[in-house]
């Protein structure tokens, strides 16, 4: 081959390899300042790792603060324990009645067609915590709004004391509630001889086959105030015969009227609608009531 030809090849050979020995050099430069950042990384990471310790001892060193007494906590415990014992209980009657009413022609009296809301009630009831009671009960059915039971009682075993406006204790006709009786209408010797609830006290003790029940009592709440009161007491045996229950009772009651107190004693005929008196004795000057009854059943 000519020596003209020869050397540019070999410029173009030196030319070529040249670069390796640079490049290779570059990496090695590169990777040495790598391995110099991750020494630094580590470093920085074992530094935050013992300060990281050293902050987790210092507050396992510090004493926990002591929680406060909850008296928060303790007042919701308090309310419940005092809501123990309460009950309540709505309670409440409808009553309607509708009816005839035929007379002689002579006697001059009304007669015909009749109806009402012969008792339209409502109330509530429920315990107290103690072994006290309470009961409410308005009856809406006439023009006004009349209060049938307001009472506080007190029950201990056998015994039971009652305060307020309450039956007082004249036979087991009055006594039976109007949800449990035959007849719309009670027996007509019940409001002839007047009996209805009145403000008081009483006491009641109720055995196994005996009641006795007594108190002191003024007026029903719509009369007061005046100075009429009166004593009631009432003895009850309840034996059985058999699996039959036997009842047997009497009653008695005294009042003592205000001065130029007067009474009257009459009833309509069986119904409550008509304004009808058949038996009426007219106003009588009275300074005390005396009433005695039995009953059976």
């Amino acid at each position: 081959m000519p020596r003209s030809t020869r050397f540019p090849l070999a410029i173009f050979a030196l030319g070529c390899a040249a670069p390796a020995p640079l490049l290779a050099q570059d990496a090695d430069e590169d990777l040495a300042a790598m391995r110099m950042q991750l020494a630094a990384m580590n470093a920085r990471i074992d530094q935050l790792e013992t300060e990281l310790e050293a902050t987790r001892a210092a507050a396992a060193a510090v004493p926990a603060p002591t929680p406060p007494a909850e008296p928060a906590a303790a007042a919701p415990v308090a309310v419940l324990a005092a809501s123990d014992g309460w009950s309540f209980k709505p309670r409440g009657r409808l009553q309607y009645d509708a009816g005839f009413v035929n007379v002689p022609n002579e006697t001059g009296r009304s007669e015909g067609w009749g109806s009402e809301a012969r008792r339209a009630r409502l109330g509530v009831q429920g315990e107290m915590p103690g072994g006290f009671g309470y009961k409410f009960e308005g009856d809406f059915a006439g023009d006004d709004i009349d209060v049938n039971d307001a009472i506080i009682s007190y029950e201990a075993g056998d015994l039971e004391l009652n305060i307020g406006q309450h039956n007082n204790f004249q036979s087991l006709e009055e006594l039976t509630s109007s949800l449990h009786i035959s007849n719309l209408e009670r027996a007509a010797f019940t409001d002839a001889f007047g009996f209805e609830r009145r403000v008081g006290v009483s006491a009641q003790y109720k055995g196994d086959a005996v009641l006795v029940q007594g108190g002191f009592f003024t007026d029903n709440i719509g009369d007061l105030s005046n100075k009429n009161w009166s004593m009631d007491g009432r003895v009850v045996a309840m034996p059985k015969l058999g699996s039959t229950q036997l009842h047997f009772g009497g009653s008695a009651h005294y009042a003592d009227l205000e001065a130029g107190s007067t009474v009257r004693y009459r009833q309509r005929p069986l119904v409550h609608f008509t304004g009808e008196r058949f038996i009426n004795t007219g106003d009588m000057a009275a300074s005390s009531e005396f009433g005695a009854g039995v009953e059976a059943a």
